[in-house]
Protein backbone atom coordinates (compact mmCIF):
# COMPACT_ATOMS: atom_id res chain seq x y z
CA UNK A 1 0.00 0.00 0.00
CA UNK A 2 1.31 3.45 -0.93
CA UNK A 3 1.36 6.43 1.41
CA UNK A 4 -1.36 8.29 -0.46
CA UNK A 5 -3.67 5.29 0.01
CA UNK A 6 -3.51 5.49 3.79
CA UNK A 7 -6.34 6.97 5.84
CA UNK A 8 -5.81 10.56 7.04
CA UNK A 9 -5.88 9.44 10.68
CA UNK A 10 -3.11 6.91 9.99
CA UNK A 11 -1.04 9.59 8.28
CA UNK A 12 -1.55 11.79 11.32
CA UNK A 13 -0.14 9.03 13.55
CA UNK A 14 2.91 8.71 11.28
CA UNK A 15 3.55 12.45 11.53
CA UNK A 16 3.00 12.48 15.30
CA UNK A 17 5.67 9.82 15.79
CA UNK A 18 8.16 12.14 14.08
CA UNK A 19 6.84 15.41 15.45
CA UNK A 20 9.67 15.90 17.94
CA UNK A 21 12.02 16.44 14.98
CA UNK A 22 10.52 19.03 12.64
CA UNK A 23 13.18 18.40 9.97
CA UNK A 24 12.13 14.76 9.65
CA UNK A 25 8.48 15.78 9.37
CA UNK A 26 9.24 18.24 6.55
CA UNK A 27 11.42 15.76 4.64
CA UNK A 28 8.75 13.07 4.87
CA UNK A 29 5.98 15.47 3.84
CA UNK A 30 7.90 16.34 0.66
CA UNK A 31 7.57 12.72 -0.48
CA UNK A 32 3.78 12.65 -0.51
CA UNK A 33 1.09 15.27 -1.08
CA UNK A 34 -1.21 13.50 1.37
CA UNK A 35 1.37 13.88 4.13
CA UNK A 36 1.66 17.62 3.54
CA UNK A 37 -1.82 18.24 4.92
CA UNK A 38 -1.11 16.14 8.01
CA UNK A 39 2.28 17.79 8.56
CA UNK A 40 0.76 21.27 8.38
CA UNK A 41 -1.26 20.57 11.52
CA UNK A 42 1.30 20.87 14.33
CA UNK A 43 1.37 18.63 17.38
CA UNK A 44 3.97 20.55 19.40
CA UNK A 45 3.82 24.35 19.18
CA UNK A 46 6.25 26.91 20.59
CA UNK A 47 5.35 30.60 20.40
CA UNK A 48 7.79 33.21 21.62
CA UNK A 49 6.53 36.43 20.05
CA UNK A 50 3.19 38.12 19.43
CA UNK A 51 3.70 38.02 15.65
CA UNK A 52 4.01 34.23 15.70
CA UNK A 53 0.94 33.97 17.88
CA UNK A 54 -1.09 36.09 15.49
CA UNK A 55 0.12 34.06 12.51
CA UNK A 56 -0.99 30.86 14.23
CA UNK A 57 -4.33 32.44 15.13
CA UNK A 58 -4.90 33.33 11.48
CA UNK A 59 -4.15 29.74 10.49
CA UNK A 60 -6.67 28.51 13.06
CA UNK A 61 -9.31 30.93 11.78
CA UNK A 62 -8.76 29.94 8.15
CA UNK A 63 -8.87 26.24 9.05
CA UNK A 64 -10.84 25.52 12.27
CA UNK A 65 -9.23 22.07 12.54
CA UNK A 66 -5.67 23.42 12.25
CA UNK A 67 -4.98 23.30 15.98
CA UNK A 68 -6.97 20.17 16.78
CA UNK A 69 -3.93 17.92 16.56
CA UNK A 70 -1.81 20.14 18.84
CA UNK A 71 -0.92 18.29 22.03
CA UNK A 72 1.59 20.69 23.62
CA UNK A 73 1.92 24.47 23.55
CA UNK A 74 4.63 26.76 24.89
CA UNK A 75 3.44 30.37 24.86
CA UNK A 76 5.73 33.24 25.80
CA UNK A 77 4.72 36.86 25.33
CA UNK A 78 7.57 39.32 25.78
CA UNK A 79 7.06 42.74 27.29
CA UNK A 80 3.95 44.35 28.69
CA UNK A 81 1.06 43.76 26.37
CA UNK A 82 -2.70 43.95 26.61
CA UNK A 83 -4.59 41.18 24.84
CA UNK A 84 -8.37 41.01 24.78
CA UNK A 85 -9.97 38.10 26.61
CA UNK A 86 -11.94 37.28 23.48
CA UNK A 87 -8.70 36.81 21.52
CA UNK A 88 -7.27 34.61 24.27
CA UNK A 89 -10.47 32.54 24.46
CA UNK A 90 -10.70 32.06 20.69
CA UNK A 91 -7.05 31.07 20.55
CA UNK A 92 -7.44 28.33 23.15
CA UNK A 93 -10.82 27.24 21.81
CA UNK A 94 -9.13 26.19 18.58
CA UNK A 95 -6.72 23.90 20.47
CA UNK A 96 -9.17 21.65 22.32
CA UNK A 97 -6.89 18.62 22.65
CA UNK A 98 -3.90 20.21 24.40
CA UNK A 99 -2.35 17.95 27.01
CA UNK A 100 0.66 20.09 27.94
CA UNK A 101 0.52 23.88 28.28
CA UNK A 102 3.26 26.29 29.37
CA UNK A 103 2.14 29.90 29.80
CA UNK A 104 5.05 32.28 30.24
CA UNK A 105 2.79 35.25 29.72
CA UNK A 106 2.10 37.41 32.76
CA UNK A 107 0.11 39.93 30.73
CA UNK A 108 -3.19 41.77 31.14
CA UNK A 109 -5.83 40.54 31.25
CA UNK A 110 -4.42 37.45 32.92
CA UNK A 111 -5.09 34.11 31.28
CA UNK A 112 -6.37 32.25 34.34
CA UNK A 113 -10.08 33.24 34.18
CA UNK A 114 -10.15 32.23 30.52
CA UNK A 115 -8.21 29.02 31.02
CA UNK A 116 -10.57 27.87 33.76
CA UNK A 117 -13.68 28.60 31.71
CA UNK A 118 -16.10 25.68 31.47
CA UNK A 119 -16.59 26.60 27.80
CA UNK A 120 -13.06 25.45 26.89
CA UNK A 121 -12.64 21.78 26.00
CA UNK A 122 -8.91 21.78 26.69
CA UNK A 123 -9.47 21.99 30.47
CA UNK A 124 -10.69 18.38 30.31
CA UNK A 125 -7.53 17.17 28.56
CA UNK A 126 -4.69 19.06 30.25
CA UNK A 127 -2.21 16.80 32.01
CA UNK A 128 0.78 19.11 32.40
CA UNK A 129 0.33 22.82 33.14
CA UNK A 130 2.97 25.46 33.85
CA UNK A 131 1.54 28.91 34.42
CA UNK A 132 3.10 32.29 35.25
CA UNK A 133 0.55 34.60 36.82
CA UNK A 134 1.19 37.20 39.53
CA UNK A 135 -2.53 37.50 40.32
CA UNK A 136 -3.16 33.88 41.33
CA UNK A 137 -5.54 33.44 44.25
CA UNK A 138 -6.17 30.43 46.44
CA UNK A 139 -9.48 29.90 44.61
CA UNK A 140 -7.58 29.76 41.31
CA UNK A 141 -5.30 27.18 42.89
CA UNK A 142 -8.21 24.98 43.95
CA UNK A 143 -9.70 25.29 40.46
CA UNK A 144 -6.40 24.20 38.88
CA UNK A 145 -6.13 21.21 41.21
CA UNK A 146 -9.65 20.23 40.18
CA UNK A 147 -8.84 19.94 36.46
CA UNK A 148 -9.95 16.33 35.88
CA UNK A 149 -6.83 14.92 34.17
CA UNK A 150 -4.09 17.18 35.53
CA UNK A 151 -1.01 15.24 36.67
CA UNK A 152 1.73 17.90 36.78
CA UNK A 153 1.21 21.47 37.96
CA UNK A 154 3.95 24.13 37.98
CA UNK A 155 3.19 27.65 39.19
CA UNK A 156 5.15 30.90 39.20
CA UNK A 157 3.27 33.64 41.04
CA UNK A 158 6.27 35.78 42.09
CA UNK A 159 4.74 36.39 45.50
CA UNK A 160 3.07 34.72 48.45
CA UNK A 161 -0.38 33.29 47.62
CA UNK A 162 -2.72 34.61 50.30
CA UNK A 163 -4.68 32.07 52.33
CA UNK A 164 -6.87 32.26 55.40
CA UNK A 165 -8.37 29.52 57.55
CA UNK A 166 -11.69 31.20 56.78
CA UNK A 167 -11.25 30.62 53.04
CA UNK A 168 -13.58 27.88 51.76
CA UNK A 169 -12.02 24.57 50.78
CA UNK A 170 -13.92 22.84 47.96
CA UNK A 171 -14.14 19.47 49.74
CA UNK A 172 -16.49 18.15 47.09
CA UNK A 173 -13.54 18.13 44.66
CA UNK A 174 -11.22 16.19 46.97
CA UNK A 175 -9.31 13.96 47.36
CA UNK A 176 -7.25 14.76 44.27
CA UNK A 177 -6.02 11.27 43.42
CA UNK A 178 -4.69 12.25 40.00
CA UNK A 179 -2.08 14.93 40.87
CA UNK A 180 1.48 13.55 40.87
CA UNK A 181 3.69 16.67 40.81
CA UNK A 182 3.33 20.16 42.30
CA UNK A 183 6.12 22.63 41.59
CA UNK A 184 5.86 26.12 43.05
CA UNK A 185 9.05 27.33 41.38
CA UNK A 186 11.77 29.49 42.90
CA UNK A 187 9.93 32.80 43.23
CA UNK A 188 6.66 31.96 45.00
CA UNK A 189 5.61 31.08 48.54
CA UNK A 190 2.75 29.16 50.09
CA UNK A 191 1.62 29.83 53.61
CA UNK A 192 2.23 26.84 55.91
CA UNK A 193 -1.51 26.19 56.35
CA UNK A 194 -2.10 26.22 52.60
CA UNK A 195 0.74 23.78 51.89
CA UNK A 196 -0.65 21.44 54.53
CA UNK A 197 -4.14 21.68 53.03
CA UNK A 198 -2.75 20.68 49.63
CA UNK A 199 -0.83 17.67 50.97
CA UNK A 200 -3.83 16.46 52.95
CA UNK A 201 -5.91 16.28 49.79
CA UNK A 202 -3.30 14.97 47.33
CA UNK A 203 -2.77 11.38 48.51
CA UNK A 204 -0.74 10.31 45.45
CA UNK A 205 1.63 13.26 45.19
CA UNK A 206 5.11 12.01 44.22
CA UNK A 207 7.02 15.23 43.48
CA UNK A 208 6.94 18.45 45.50
CA UNK A 209 9.05 21.56 44.94
CA UNK A 210 8.39 24.68 46.98
CA UNK A 211 9.91 27.53 48.98
CA UNK A 212 9.87 27.51 52.76
CA UNK A 213 9.93 30.97 54.34
CA UNK A 214 12.04 30.98 57.50
CA UNK A 215 12.22 34.07 59.76
CA UNK A 216 14.80 36.55 58.50
CA UNK A 217 17.70 37.98 60.45
CA UNK A 218 16.62 41.53 61.29
CA UNK A 219 19.91 43.03 60.09
CA UNK A 220 19.66 41.32 56.71
CA UNK A 221 19.64 43.79 53.80
CA UNK A 222 16.28 44.72 52.33
CA UNK A 223 17.65 44.34 48.81
CA UNK A 224 20.85 43.41 47.06
CA UNK A 225 22.23 40.23 45.58
CA UNK A 226 20.76 38.11 48.37
CA UNK A 227 17.17 39.28 48.00
CA UNK A 228 15.60 39.88 44.63
CA UNK A 229 14.12 43.41 44.67
CA UNK A 230 11.15 42.41 42.49
CA UNK A 231 9.82 39.76 44.87
CA UNK A 232 8.23 40.89 48.14
CA UNK A 233 9.17 39.26 51.41
CA UNK A 234 6.73 36.61 52.66
CA UNK A 235 4.35 37.62 55.42
CA UNK A 236 4.02 34.18 57.01
CA UNK A 237 6.98 32.15 58.21
CA UNK A 238 7.58 28.44 58.68
CA UNK A 239 10.06 26.33 60.66
CA UNK A 240 11.65 22.88 60.18
CA UNK A 241 9.46 21.49 62.96
CA UNK A 242 6.27 22.95 61.49
CA UNK A 243 7.28 21.80 58.00
CA UNK A 244 7.73 18.21 59.17
CA UNK A 245 4.18 18.18 60.51
CA UNK A 246 3.01 19.26 57.06
CA UNK A 247 5.11 16.78 55.07
CA UNK A 248 4.03 13.84 57.24
CA UNK A 249 0.77 13.84 55.31
CA UNK A 250 2.72 12.24 52.43
CA UNK A 251 5.50 10.08 53.97
CA UNK A 252 4.98 7.07 51.69
CA UNK A 253 4.25 8.73 48.36
CA UNK A 254 6.93 11.41 47.99
CA UNK A 255 9.78 10.32 45.71
CA UNK A 256 11.23 13.70 44.70
CA UNK A 257 11.41 16.58 47.16
CA UNK A 258 12.92 20.05 46.63
CA UNK A 259 12.74 22.49 49.53
CA UNK A 260 14.29 25.92 49.16
CA UNK A 261 14.37 28.61 51.82
CA UNK A 262 14.98 32.33 51.84
CA UNK A 263 18.33 31.50 53.43
CA UNK A 264 20.12 33.66 50.89
CA UNK A 265 19.01 36.58 53.02
CA UNK A 266 20.14 35.17 56.36
CA UNK A 267 17.55 33.36 58.48
CA UNK A 268 16.98 32.82 62.17
CA UNK A 269 17.54 29.18 63.16
CA UNK A 270 15.09 28.12 65.88
CA UNK A 271 16.98 24.94 66.81
CA UNK A 272 14.53 22.51 65.19
CA UNK A 273 15.64 20.12 62.41
CA UNK A 274 13.72 18.52 59.57
CA UNK A 275 13.61 14.73 60.04
CA UNK A 276 12.91 12.87 56.77
CA UNK A 277 14.01 9.43 58.00
CA UNK A 278 10.45 8.05 57.83
CA UNK A 279 10.00 8.94 54.14
CA UNK A 280 10.54 5.42 52.84
CA UNK A 281 10.33 6.11 49.08
CA UNK A 282 12.16 9.44 48.97
CA UNK A 283 15.22 9.00 46.72
CA UNK A 284 15.83 12.48 45.26
CA UNK A 285 16.31 15.32 47.71
CA UNK A 286 17.37 18.91 47.08
CA UNK A 287 17.10 21.11 50.13
CA UNK A 288 18.45 24.18 51.87
CA UNK A 289 20.82 23.28 54.68
CA UNK A 290 18.97 25.69 57.01
CA UNK A 291 16.29 23.02 57.39
CA UNK A 292 18.73 20.42 58.76
CA UNK A 293 21.68 22.15 60.41
CA UNK A 294 22.41 25.40 62.22
CA UNK A 295 25.04 28.01 61.27
CA UNK A 296 28.63 27.46 62.42
CA UNK A 297 29.14 29.06 65.82
CA UNK A 298 25.56 28.63 67.02
CA UNK A 299 24.64 26.61 70.08
CA UNK A 300 22.88 23.96 67.97
CA UNK A 301 25.08 20.95 67.16
CA UNK A 302 25.32 19.71 63.58
CA UNK A 303 26.08 16.13 64.60
CA UNK A 304 23.46 13.54 63.73
CA UNK A 305 22.54 14.84 60.27
CA UNK A 306 22.65 11.26 58.99
CA UNK A 307 19.72 10.36 61.28
CA UNK A 308 17.51 12.92 59.52
CA UNK A 309 17.99 11.67 55.96
CA UNK A 310 15.81 9.15 54.09
CA UNK A 311 17.26 5.64 53.93
CA UNK A 312 16.82 5.29 50.16
CA UNK A 313 18.79 8.43 49.30
CA UNK A 314 21.44 7.67 46.69
CA UNK A 315 23.35 10.93 46.38
CA UNK A 316 23.80 14.52 47.47
CA UNK A 317 25.01 15.91 44.18
CA UNK A 318 24.14 18.49 41.53
CA UNK A 319 25.51 16.52 38.57
CA UNK A 320 22.09 16.49 36.92
CA UNK A 321 18.55 17.65 37.51
CA UNK A 322 17.43 14.35 39.04
CA UNK A 323 20.12 14.14 41.68
CA UNK A 324 20.18 15.56 45.18
CA UNK A 325 22.07 18.36 46.87
CA UNK A 326 22.29 20.24 50.15
CA UNK A 327 22.44 24.02 49.64
CA UNK A 328 24.06 26.45 52.09
CA UNK A 329 22.75 30.02 52.07
CA UNK A 330 24.16 33.38 53.14
CA UNK A 331 24.21 32.64 56.86
CA UNK A 332 25.13 28.96 56.81
CA UNK A 333 28.71 28.09 55.88
CA UNK A 334 30.01 24.53 55.62
CA UNK A 335 33.30 24.87 57.55
CA UNK A 336 33.36 28.40 58.93
CA UNK A 337 30.99 31.06 60.14
CA UNK A 338 29.21 33.33 57.64
CA UNK A 339 27.09 36.16 59.01
CA UNK A 340 25.20 38.72 56.93
CA UNK A 341 27.25 37.80 53.84
CA UNK A 342 30.53 38.34 55.71
CA UNK A 343 32.96 35.52 56.40
CA UNK A 344 34.56 35.04 59.82
CA UNK A 345 38.17 35.69 58.82
CA UNK A 346 39.70 33.86 61.81
CA UNK A 347 37.93 30.57 61.18
CA UNK A 348 38.40 30.94 57.44
CA UNK A 349 42.17 31.48 57.78
CA UNK A 350 42.50 28.52 60.12
CA UNK A 351 40.52 26.34 57.71
CA UNK A 352 42.63 27.34 54.69
CA UNK A 353 45.88 26.70 56.57
CA UNK A 354 45.01 23.53 58.45
CA UNK A 355 41.95 22.12 56.74
CA UNK A 356 38.75 21.28 58.63
CA UNK A 357 39.21 19.91 62.14
CA UNK A 358 37.02 17.17 63.56
CA UNK A 359 34.59 19.58 65.19
CA UNK A 360 33.93 21.21 61.80
CA UNK A 361 33.49 18.04 59.77
CA UNK A 362 32.18 15.39 62.15
CA UNK A 363 28.64 15.78 60.85
CA UNK A 364 29.92 15.07 57.32
CA UNK A 365 32.00 11.99 58.14
CA UNK A 366 29.09 10.55 60.13
CA UNK A 367 27.21 10.14 56.85
CA UNK A 368 29.74 7.72 55.39
CA UNK A 369 30.45 6.01 58.73
CA UNK A 370 26.79 5.01 58.87
CA UNK A 371 26.45 4.21 55.18
CA UNK A 372 25.90 0.46 55.53
CA UNK A 373 23.22 0.80 58.18
CA UNK A 374 21.46 3.92 56.93
CA UNK A 375 22.27 4.55 53.24
CA UNK A 376 23.30 1.29 51.52
CA UNK A 377 22.82 2.84 48.09
CA UNK A 378 24.75 6.07 48.74
CA UNK A 379 27.29 6.78 46.00
CA UNK A 380 28.06 10.49 46.12
CA UNK A 381 27.92 13.47 48.48
CA UNK A 382 28.06 17.09 47.35
CA UNK A 383 27.66 20.08 49.62
CA UNK A 384 27.33 23.48 47.97
CA UNK A 385 27.38 27.02 49.32
CA UNK A 386 25.06 29.06 47.13
CA UNK A 387 26.75 31.61 44.89
CA UNK A 388 25.07 34.39 42.95
CA UNK A 389 28.18 35.25 40.93
CA UNK A 390 30.09 32.55 39.07
CA UNK A 391 33.84 32.99 39.52
CA UNK A 392 36.96 31.02 38.63
CA UNK A 393 36.96 28.04 40.99
CA UNK A 394 39.91 27.33 43.31
CA UNK A 395 40.80 23.76 44.17
CA UNK A 396 41.79 22.30 47.52
CA UNK A 397 41.56 18.74 48.86
CA UNK A 398 40.37 17.79 52.34
CA UNK A 399 41.45 14.81 54.45
CA UNK A 400 37.88 13.52 54.77
CA UNK A 401 38.24 12.07 51.30
CA UNK A 402 39.94 8.96 52.73
CA UNK A 403 36.94 7.97 54.83
CA UNK A 404 34.67 8.44 51.84
CA UNK A 405 36.96 6.65 49.38
CA UNK A 406 37.19 3.65 51.69
CA UNK A 407 33.40 3.39 51.68
CA UNK A 408 33.20 3.84 47.90
CA UNK A 409 31.50 7.23 48.11
CA UNK A 410 32.58 10.32 46.15
CA UNK A 411 32.80 13.60 48.06
CA UNK A 412 32.76 17.07 46.53
CA UNK A 413 32.35 20.38 48.33
CA UNK A 414 31.80 23.89 46.95
CA UNK A 415 32.57 26.70 49.42
CA UNK A 416 33.09 30.45 49.42
CA UNK A 417 36.80 31.15 49.21
CA UNK A 418 37.03 34.88 50.03
CA UNK A 419 35.04 38.02 50.70
CA UNK A 420 33.68 37.94 47.15
CA UNK A 421 32.19 34.52 47.88
CA UNK A 422 34.11 32.73 45.16
CA UNK A 423 33.91 28.94 45.17
CA UNK A 424 36.55 26.29 45.27
CA UNK A 425 35.99 22.59 44.81
CA UNK A 426 37.72 19.90 46.83
CA UNK A 427 37.83 16.87 44.54
CA UNK A 428 38.56 13.46 45.91
CA UNK A 429 41.69 12.17 44.14
CA UNK A 430 44.07 9.52 45.55
CA UNK A 431 47.48 10.75 46.64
Amino acid sequence: MLLHDLDEDVLGIVVSLLSSDRKDVVNLALTCHALCAAARRPEHVSITSPSTRLALTRSCIEDPTFGHRARSLYLKINGKRTISRYTVFEFFRRMPNLQSLTLDADVKPHFMPVLLSDALSLRNNLRHLHVTDSTLTVNDLWALFALPRLRYLEISSRREIAFSSLDPTPDQLFPLRHLRMFDLGSDSYLQPDLLEEILIHCPKLETLECNIALPLVTQAPAQGPWLHPFYPRPRHYNSPERLLTTLLHAPRTLVNLSLFTNGLNGVVHDGSRLDLSSFVNLTNLTASADLFIAPVGSNVARDGLYRLLPRNIESFTSANQKSSQLLFGANTGIFYNVSHRRIDEDTRKRFLEQGPDESMSRWITEIVENKEACFPGLRRVELREILKEVARPHWRAVEERWAFEKAGVELEIWIRDDEKLQPWIPRMHPR
